[in-house]
């Protein structure tokens, strides 16, 4: 069973952040060239929703060179805010029982053990090693073995 983890915080973190990036695009870009921006956000919100994309196509046809460049930037750095956002959230401490290498290893072999899904899946299980190079520095490494000798 997949236990629930509460976004609420990453999606505040996120919002926070999308609204600090839009105050800098009206205060340097202008007002208008923010709404185009929101106007192409919500549009492409709603598209997606009802999966009719003509009235999205429409709206990026008739953005001009400039206005395509500055809203493609626009985005970009959104998307660049949030995956930061993400990745502060999945290793902050409230959340590392369900991100951290150890925790997903522990209920993937608990997985395993019950419910082994092939025999092939069984004979080559992936084992994670955790090795210290430093007292703050931690290096992960995947190392797949086979068991081929001892399953049988």
């Amino acid at each position: 069973m997949v236990e629930a983890v509460d976004t609420a915080p990453l999606r505040a973190h996120v919002r926070l952040l999308g609204d600090i990036l839009g105050n800098i695009i009206k205060k340097n870009a202008g007002e208008a060239l923010f709404n185009r921006v929101e106007q192409i956000r919500v549009q492409s919100k709603e598209a997606q929703d009802s999966d009719t994309w003509e009235a999205l196509d429409q709206l990026l046809a008739s953005l001009d060179d400039h206005e395509v460049l500055v809203i493609a930037r626009a985005f970009s750095q959104f998307l660049n805010l949030a995956n930061i956002a993400d990745q502060q959230h999945t290793m902050s401490v409230r959340t590392e029982s369900h991100f951290s290498a150890s925790s997903v290893l522990e209920r993937t072999l608990r997985v395993l053990q019950t419910e082994p899904k092939t025999d092939t899946f069984r004979k080559r299980l992936p084992i994670f090693t955790s090795t210290w190079c430093s007292p703050r520095t931690r290096r992960r490494s995947l190392a797949a073995h086979s068991f081929t000798s001892t399953v049988r």
